[in-house]
Formats: C-alpha cells, sequence, structure tokens
C-alpha cells in the first residue's frame, strides 16, 4: 500500500514539473495560481482534506501524520498527531 501512495505520488509531482516552464501563459492564469496557497502549515489535531496530487512534508524528526481514506464518499484526510509538518498542494 505504502509503495502505490509513494508511486502515486512521484507520478503526480512528475506531471506537475513536466507542466511548469515556459511563459506561454497570459498574466491572468498566473494570477489565480497565485492566489491558491501551495504550502499549508498542519496544526495539530486537525484533519485536512487531501487531494489528488498533495503531498505532505515532514518538516521534523518523529513526525506523525494519520491518513485516512473513506471509501464511500472518496475523501482523504490527514491529522498531523505529533511533531511539524506541511501541505504541499498540487496546483
Amino acid at each position: 500500500m505504502n509503495k502505490n501512495i509513494l508511486v502515486v505520488i512521484t507520478l503526480s509531482t512528475l506531471f506537475f514539473l513536466n507542466g511548469c516552464g515556459g511563459d506561454s501563459g497570459s498574466s491572468k492564469s498566473k494570477q489565480s495560481t497565485a492566489d491558491i496557497p501551495s504550502n499549508i502549515p498542519m496544526e495539530m489535531n486537525r484533519a485536512y482534506t487531501i487531494q489528488k496530487g498533495d503531498e505532505i512534508e515532514k518538516l521534523s524528526e518523529g513526525t506523525e501524520v494519520q491518513v485516512v481514506s473513506d471509501l464511500n464518499s472518496s475523501k482523504t484526510t490527514a491529522t498531523l498527531l505529533s511533531g511539524k509538518a506541511a501541505i504541499l498542494r498540487a496546483n
């Protein structure tokens, strides 16, 4: 299961990085993505909704994050249990 998650995150990152670069986009599209926070610091014991392509970055040793997927609603949440972490949103 962990290998599958790692593969999905790796592929998402590759597609994200592949889409970066080039300056053919208009300034209007750049403004809309700038308004979306891409790095969200996590607070202890608060559940965050995780979307496809998001990553969780551990910022300290001993960080524990609980990830729960509800198969009925297709909703995935992450809760910081200890340490420091941030959610890197896929834009």
